[in-house]
């Protein structure tokens, strides 16, 4: 078994390094044609010679491709390990996720009914009345907005990350999801393990917005639009 897995990592290597001296070998050659062709003067490609060329492969797949074969065990280590993560993030016995989720959605609830009394008014243009004065509108939203950050860092602590060395490091990324922090990205998520694993799990629950950039390689990271209509 060392024998075989021994072979596949030389394998592997020396087709790293033909690929390295191929993709020298191919900047070397566009850059030569950009410079022999830098005074002439564009022309409009022609549809037909484009279609004929783009039916063509780019390269060839090699029937033995370790590099292939590499990055799809990369793949699927890594969507077992996030998918194995978001299973037990869900069911774990340390914290009674659903009992949290319930009171955060009962909250909202509360929040919306105490809106929806502040917008009919504001529909009726009743505002300068006593009566106004004596519905409590969004009286306790201190409150209730406290209450989802303890729960927050409660399920921090709980479930996302034990290692207290982390924890703190953990929940301030959450905090500036939750305040859509212009200033994250990708690269904040890969000062531990901990903070690698939220990444995963955020991403395989589709609740995160990566933000490509132009002329930057560190993509941002949003946390998505619950307003929207289309979560999928």
């Amino acid at each position: 078994m060392e024998d075989t897995i021994d072979d596949y990592v030389r394998s592997l290597e020396t087709q790293l390094e033909n690929k390295v001296v191929f993709l020298k070998q191919s900047r070397d050659s566009l850059k030569k044609l950009r410079q022999e062709y830098k005074d002439e003067e564009a022309q409009d490609i022609n549809p037909d010679i484009w279609k004929a060329f783009m039916k063509k492969p780019v390269m060839y797949v090699e029937k033995s491709d370790p590099i292939g074969l590499s990055l799809a065990d990369v793949d699927v280590y890594l969507r077992n390990e996030s998918s194995l993560d978001w299973i037990e993030m869900m069911t774990g016995k340390e914290m009674n996720y659903c009992t949290t989720l319930k009171e955060s959605i009962n909250n909202q609830r509360n929040m919306n009914k105490d809106l929806s009394t502040l917008i009919g008014l504001l529909e009726q243009d009743d505002l300068e009345t006593e009566e106004v004065e004596e519905i409590p509108v969004a009286s306790n939203l201190l409150d209730q907005n406290q209450k989802l950050w303890d729960s927050l860092q409660l399920f921090t602590k709980e479930v996302l990350c034990k290692n207290e060395n982390n924890r703190i490091e953990i929940y301030n990324l959450l905090k500036r999801l939750v305040k859509f922090d212009p200033l994250l990205t990708v690269s904040d998520f890969r000062i531990s393990h901990e903070s690698e694993r939220l990444y995963r799990l955020l991403s395989k629950a589709n609740l995160v917005d990566v933000i490509h950039i132009d002329n930057n390689t560190n993509s941002q990271v949003r946390l998505i639009n619950f307003n929207d209509n289309d979560l999928s």
